[in-house]
């Protein structure tokens, strides 16, 4: 009897050690806003209009990285001080306008340009910190993988007419720096709350770029252009193809356009230890 009784008290212990020792494992959840920084200009991408009958371009300067994002991690802590950190982040929608005017004889054209991107990146990091009751210091560092949705909406009205194209961008995914240093808050054993600030250096350049969408005057149709006008391909060394020997039936041939998405932001989020 007393050897059953004592089998029962240990197994009924072992739950309590299991939960009395502190799992490797957390996950995490952040609500980020981030302000593009290191911003350049892209070849095309520019500001112009008519005045004094003349044409002026302004070099427009910007950074794809800006907007609020959403992110999810899990933790693995190999000591006190040391984590290993993987995370998936939603960036949302981030855009930058551009405004075009132009005129030939006495037909003149008003546009705009919109550059739209969102994508999904995937964060492996190294994470350091402080071991103390309540408040702790941590750092981070790691690399970012991105997937990037990138277009282009471009907007003409010509003579009444409007005429609206739809360009989408594909590349490889592309791979920057990540960092970021906070505070952590314990609210309890278990749960933890976080504020930092993050920060990424990273590019993008696509290879190749199509009108998927068109529509004049508000109607969706189909387009009649050749390949020259609705398809691009981006290489390093290109051919003039408008000096000699054009081929309407290839796409057009560029040379290669680097988007910047660098951007610093805030981040608030919670920390739970399974």
């Amino acid at each position: 009897m007393n050897k059953t009784l004592f089998l029962f008290v240990l197994i009924a212990l072992i739950p309590v050690a299991l939960i009395a020792q502190k799992s490797p494992l957390s996950i995490a959840f952040s609500a980020n806003y981030n302000l593009g920084i290191q911003k350049n200009s892209v070849e095309t991408f520019n500001n112009t209009k008519i005045e004094n009958n003349s044409s002026l371009v302004e070099n427009k300067k910007f950074s794809l990285g800006q907007g609020p994002s959403i992110m999810g991690s899990l933790l693995f802590s190999a000591s006190d001080h040391t984590s290993i950190v993987v995370g998936l982040r939603y960036s949302f929608l981030a855009k930058t306008e551009f405004t075009t005017e132009s005129s030939v004889g006495t037909v003149s054209a008003n546009g705009t340009r919109s550059l739209e991107a969102s994508r999904f990146a995937l964060l492996p990091a190294l994470q350091l910190n402080t071991d103390n009751d309540k408040f702790n210091l941590y750092v981070r560092s790691g690399i970012s993988v991105n997937f990037t949705n990138q277009k282009l909406i471009d907007i003409n009205e010509v003579s009444s007419n409007i005429v609206e194209e739809q360009w989408k961008y594909t590349g490889k995914p592309s791979i920057g720096f990540y960092g970021g240093l906070g505070v952590q808050y314990n609210i309890t054993r278990a749960l933890k709350f976080t504020l930092g600030i993050e920060f990424e250096n990273l590019s993008y350049e696509p290879t190749s770029a199509s009108i998927v969408e068109y529509r004049k005057n508000n109607v969706e149709s189909r387009h009649d252009y050749d390949p020259i006008d609705s398809e691009i391909e981006f290489n390093e060394w290109v051919e003039d193809q408008y000096s000699q020997n054009v081929d309407i039936e290839k796409p057009l041939q560029s040379p290669i356009q680097t988007f910047t998405y660098n951007s610093m932001g805030i981040s608030l989020g919670i920390i739970y230890r399974l």
